[in-house]
């Protein structure tokens, strides 16, 4: 089978895992289901918009996230934000908010030229870690980065326990 066969825009719609896809002006191209899903969003909110602007309302969690984009721009690596608050409009009641946290992941996709041509980034819900006591153990002996790796572990196999 040659990759002409495969629609490569089905099979990351119906991934399982919520993935957003920027350009390099960090403006929303694309988002899955599974991220439409997670966030209470829809594609019409969100495309074509810068993605600080799409998610208004937690500034520590914008102003990390919006950093952790710059350095996949800069450096042409991917990058991991620790898990940070960031309320998700309550669906059916308009103005309400509900917390949640999150542990986001970006990668590039560099182009012919090697410059960064989309940035896909991961949110994994980890709100059910964050309100765990054993987060409070583990937390403080831990870097930033080394707690949201934690937190992606933490999600990965909750969806494995779920797909179980």
């Amino acid at each position: 089978m040659t990759s002409t066969e495969i629609d490569f825009e089905e099979l990351f719609d119906v991934a399982p895992n919520p993935y957003l896809v920027l350009d390099a002006d960090l403006v929303v191209c694309h988002a899955n289901r599974a991220y439409l899903q997670v966030t209470g969003r829809s594609r019409e909110e969100l495309a074509g918009r810068y993605i600080l602007e799409a998610f208004p309302g937690a500034p520590r969690a914008a102003r990390d996230f919006g950093a952790s984009l710059q350095r996949v721009l800069n450096s042409r690596e991917p990058d991991v934000v620790a898990p940070r608050r960031f309320g998700i409009p309550v669906e059916g009641r308009p103005g309400e908010v509900e917390e949640r946290w999150w542990c986001r992941m970006s990668s590039p996709v560099l182009g012919t030229d090697g410059a960064v041509k989309w940035i896909i980034a991961r949110a994994d819900d980890v709100t059910e870690l964050m309100h765990s006591p054993v987060i409070r153990e583990i937390t403080p002996p831990l870097s930033n980065e080394a707690t949201g790796i934690a937190a992606q572990v933490y999600a990965r196999s909750h969806d494995l326990e779920q797909l179980n």
